[in-house]
C-alpha cells in the first residue's frame, strides 16, 4: 500500500515539504517539463498543478475545477478557503502558452505589457480570459501555470488604470533549480492567502499615489505639549453630553439644534478642499448626491394610502451621519403631516448571527415588536376581526357552516383560534396589518433598518434581501443604510442586485467647522435659550444633579478651548485640516479623535 504523502495527510504544510514536493516533480519529469509536452490541460492539471497547490496547503475541496461563470465559460481553478473565492488559476499545456523569451527573466516583477511583448500573443490571449473571468466574479486575483512556469497577477485594474499598466510576478520555471520560491510560498500558500497576503502584496505593487499629501511638519507650527493638573475634570462626560451621536430619541432636541445643513468644505483650500470634497464614488454611477440638507426626500410616502413597495439604500462613507439624516427626515417629515405614514425604525446594531433563514425570523420579530409598541390596537380582538375579515368569512361559510349556524359559541372558538394563528405570524400579520392601515387610514408604512452599515457584509446581504422581501410583501418603504465599500463589493459580486425601482442615494458629509459650531452654540445656550421652544427638557433633570453648576462651568470652559484651538486661532484652520484628514469623513470618528486628544493634553 503506498503512503500518502504529508499534504494527504492532513499535516500542516511547510515550505520543506513544497520544496520536496518540486523535488520530485522535477526528478519525474525532467526541468523543462519535456516529458508532458504532448499532454492535454487535464493531464498537465492533474500530474503537476494539482500536486503544487496541495504542496501549497489546498485541499482538493478548495480546487473548485471547471468553475461556470456566466458570459465567459469556465475557470480551470477557483481557489476557495472559508467559504471565500481567493484567486483563479488559468492551466496551459507545457510548450503551448509560454515560449520563454531568449534573453530570459531575471527579475520578479514585470509590467503585464511587457509580459504580453515578451511571451506572445498565446499568454496575451490568457491574460484577457483572466481579465474576464475576474470582471464576471468579482475574485480579482489570477494564476496563468503550465505547471512549470506561474505568473501571478491582479486582474481587476485601479480606477484611471488598464490591465497593461498593472505589475505581476513571474516566478520562471518552479521545475529547474532556479526559482523565487519564498516569495512563492509567500504570495500563494493556504495560509499566506488566509492572511491577506495577496491583497498585501499587490496594494503595494500597484498602489496609486494619493491625491493629496501633506506633511504636518510643514504646515503646523512646532507642537508643545503642556497640560495642567485640574482640566481633566468632567472632559470625557462633556463629550458624552454634547459630542456624542444625537439619534437617541431623548436628544431630540439636540438633533434639532446641532444637525448639520451645509455639507460644502469651507474650511479647506486649494488640493485638499478637492480631494476631501464628498462625492458619490464613480462606482455608484446611479446614485442621486444629496446633502444633510436635503428637502421633502421623493422615497417616503408622497399621496394617501401608498401601497408600492420599494427599497431605498442610502450610500455613504462610514459615520458620515447616514442614521442621523434619516432619523430627522423621519421625525420632521411625520411632525410636518401626522397622517401621513407610520415609521418604524429597527436598530440592528447588535448583529444576530444564524443561518439565513433564522436571521429573517428575528427581523420579522424586530419589526413586528416595534409595530406593537406603536400600534398596540392592531392586536385588540375587533381590530383583528377587521384586519383578517376575509378569512373570517371563509371560515364562517367554510365546511362548518351549518354546525355554526346551530353553535354560535363554536364559531366563535374556531374565530379566535384563526385569528390568534394569523396574528402569530408576523410575516402574515403585519401583511394584512398593514395593508388594513394603508386602506381604512390612508397611511402607509415606512421601515428604516438603522446601523445595518456597521454589520457584516454577510449581515447586509441578508438584510438586502431580506428589504425587498417586506417592501414586496407589505407595500411598505424600508430604508437601509450602507458603507460605499459594501455598496461597491455588492455590486461587483452580485449580492446587490439594484433593481429598477430601488432608489439610490449618496450622502454627503457634512462640514466639521459646523458640526463643532453648532455643538459649542447648543452648550453655551443650554441654560438660557434664543428660543422657549428650544428648550432641551433634559435639563429639569441635569439641575437636579448636586454637581451640575460645576459641570457645567467647566463644560463652557472646554467649548470655548475647542472653539479657540479649531475655530478662531491662527492656526486652526491647519489643526482641523489634519483632524478632518485623518478622519476622513467620518464624522464618528473625528469626534471620538477630538475626545481622546482632549484627554491625552487636557485644555
Amino acid at each position: 500500500m503506498k503512503p500518502k504523502d504529508q499534504t494527504s495527510q492532513g499535516s500542516i504544510p511547510s515550505r520543506e515539504s513544497a520544496l520536496a514536493v518540486l523535488a520530485s516533480l522535477r526528478r519525474q519529469y525532467g526541468d523543462k517539463g519535456s516529458n508532458l509536452c504532448g499532454e492535454n490541460e487535464a493531464k498537465t492539471r492533474l500530474l503537476i498543478i494539482d500536486k503544487i497547490l496541495e504542496s501549497l496547503g489546498w485541499s482538493k475541496e478548495e480546487f473548485n475545477p471547471e468553475h461556470p461563470v456566466k458570459h465567459v465559460g469556465f475557470t480551470d481553478y477557483l481557489i476557495t478557503a472559508d467559504g471565500i473565492p481567493r484567486f483563479i488559476v488559468e492551466a496551459k499545456r507545457i510548450g503551448q502558452t509560454f515560449i520563454r523569451p531568449q534573453t530570459g527573466l531575471k527579475k520578479t516583477i514585470y509590467q503585464l505589457s511587457y509580459i504580453r511583448t515578451s511571451f506572445g500573443p498565446s499568454v496575451g490571449e490568457v491574460i484577457n480570459q483572466a481579465e474576464g473571468y475576474a470582471k464576471e466574479t468579482g475574485v480579482p486575483y489570477s494564476v496563468i501555470t503550465n505547471g512549470a512556469e506561474w505568473i501571478v497577477m491582479q486582474a481587476i485594474p485601479n480606477r484611471n488604470k488598464t490591465i497593461n499598466d498593472l505589475q505581476c510576478f513571474y516566478f520562471g520555471n518552479l521545475l529547474s533549480n532556479v526559482s523565487h520560491f519564498d516569495l512563492f510560498w509567500d504570495l500563494l500558500s493556504e495560509p499566506c492567502v488566509v492572511n491577506n497576503s495577496l491583497e498585501e502584496h499587490f496594494s503595494e505593487l500597484n498602489s496609486l499615489p494619493s491625491d493629496f499629501c501633506g506633511i504636518p511638519n510643514s504646515k503646523l507650527p512646532e507642537i508643545k505639549w503642556s497640560r495642567s493638573n485640574d482640566t481633566e475634570k468632567y472632559i470625557r462626560e462633556f463629550y458624552d453630553h454634547f459630542f456624542g451621536e444625537i439619534v437617541d430619541p431623548g436628544r431630540r432636541m439636540m438633533l434639532k439644534q446641532c444637525f448639520v445643513t451645509n455639507p460644502k468644505l469651507d474650511q479647506y483650500q486649494g488640493e485638499l478642499k478637492r480631494t476631501l470634497q464628498d462625492t458619490s464614488p464613480i462606482y455608484i454611477p446611479e446614485a442621486t448626491d444629496i446633502s444633510p440638507d436635503y428637502d421633502s426626500p421623493h422615497f417616503l410616502p408622497t399621496e394617501s394610502g401608498d401601497r408600492k413597495g420599494r427599497v431605498v439604500l442610502i450610500a455613504g462613507s462610514v459615520g458620515c451621519g447616514k442614521s442621523t439624516f434619516i432619523n430627522k427626515v423621519l421625525i420632521e417629515a411625520h411632525q410636518k403631516s401626522r397622517n401621513r405614514f407610520n415609521y418604524l425604525i429597527i436598530d440592528l446594531i447588535n448583529e444576530f448571527d444564524g443561518t439565513p433563514e433564522s436571521i429573517n425570523e428575528y427581523l420579522w420579530q424586530q419589526i413586528n415588536k416595534k409595530w406593537k409598541n406603536l400600534r398596540p390596537e392592531a392586536y385588540e380582538h375587533e381590530t383583528l376581526r377587521k384586519i383578517f375579515g376575509r378569512e373570517l368569512q371563509n371560515l364562517r361559510r367554510g365546511s362548518y357552516a351549518k354546525v355554526f349556524e346551530q353553535d354560535p359559541q363554536l364559531l366563535a372558538l374556531k374565530e379566535a383560534e384563526l385569528l390568534e394563528q394569523l396574528s402569530d405570524s408576523p410575516n402574515e400579520f403585519l401583511e394584512k396589518s398593514w395593508r388594513y392601515y394603508a386602506s381604512q387610514n390612508k397611511k402607509g408604512v415606512v421601515v428604516f433598518l438603522d446601523n445595518i452599515d456597521r454589520t457584516s457584509d454577510r449581515y447586509q446581504r441578508i438584510a438586502y434581501t431580506f428589504a425587498h422581501k417586506l417592501a414586496s410583501q407589505t407595500g411598505s418603504t424600508v430604508i437601509i443604510t450602507m458603507r460605499e465599500g459594501t455598496y461597491f463589493r455588492g455590486r461587483e459580486f452580485g449580492f446587490l442586485d439594484v433593481r429598477s425601482d430601488d432608489i439610490v442615494y449618496h450622502l454627503q458629509t457634512p462640514d466639521l467647522v459646523q458640526v463643532l459650531s453648532k455643538r459649542i452654540e447648543y452648550v453655551e445656550n443650554l441654560e438660557a435659550p434664543k428660543e422657549p421652544t428650544k428648550k432641551d427638557h433634559r435639563l429639569a433633570r441635569w439641575r437636579n444633579q448636586p454637581n451640575w453648576p460645576e459641570f457645567y462651568k467647566f463644560s463652557l470652559n472646554y467649548t470655548q478651548v475647542i472653539k479657540l484651538t479649531f475655530l478662531t486661532a491662527s492656526t486652526a484652520n491647519q489643526s482641523l485640516n489634519l483632524l478632518s484628514a485623518v478622519s476622513w469623513h467620518n464624522v464618528r470618528y473625528f469626534l471620538d479623535i477630538l475626545r481622546d486628544l482632549h484627554l491625552t493634553l487636557g485644555s
